[in-house]
């Protein structure tokens, strides 16, 4: 073998050395972009469920739930006030965008079952009627408020059967 092809034979040794070593620090620079990435979404995750959790702790959200709660309860909905219809209508509206927002998966749907379960239960089954009224075809259709159907589904699951 002559000089040349020992030369050859040794650049590509190191070639292949280097090659190695780059594919090394690459595969580490990846693994530390996921580890980075899976701490974005679960710091993202908190901050949606902190803004959720703010929404529906909102003062006026509150005591639209205290109304449907306390003075709705047992009434038909043919005799509700409209201040009433109003404070049915925003509980209705607040626990739909949770709904939503869950469904998206921007927040996990267990801490909210967990907390707000009983609440979405009581303020569905008082608010059946209402919510039927409005989902028929010559006022909003069925589609109105269906994701309030479907949270409230959920809460009657449990967080512990929640997919």
């Amino acid at each position: 073998m002559s000089d040349y092809e020992r030369l050859s034979l040794g650049l590509y040794g190191a070639q292949s050395v280097i090659l190695v070593a780059v594919l090394i620090v690459y595969a580490r620079q990846l693994a530390t972009m996921r580890e980075q990435m899976a701490a974005a979404r679960h710091s993202a995750t908190g901050q949606n469920l902190l803004a959720l959790a703010n929404f529906l702790q909102a003062e006026d959200v509150r005591e639209a739930r205290r109304v449907v709660i306390q003075a709705l309860k047992g009434r038909g909905f043919i005799e509700w006030t409209l201040e009433e219809k109003q404070a049915a209508a925003k509980v209705c509206s607040s626990y739909g965008t949770a709904g939503v927002v869950i469904e998206t998966g921007l927040v996990p749907a267990e801490p909210i079952i967990e907390n707000w379960g009983p609440s979405i239960r009581n303020c569905y089954e008082v608010l059946q009627e209402f919510i039927r009224d409005m989902q028929r075809r010559d006022k909003n259709g069925p589609a109105y408020w269906a994701v309030f159907d479907r949270l409230y589904a959920r809460a009657v699951a449990g967080p512990k059967e929640i997919v």
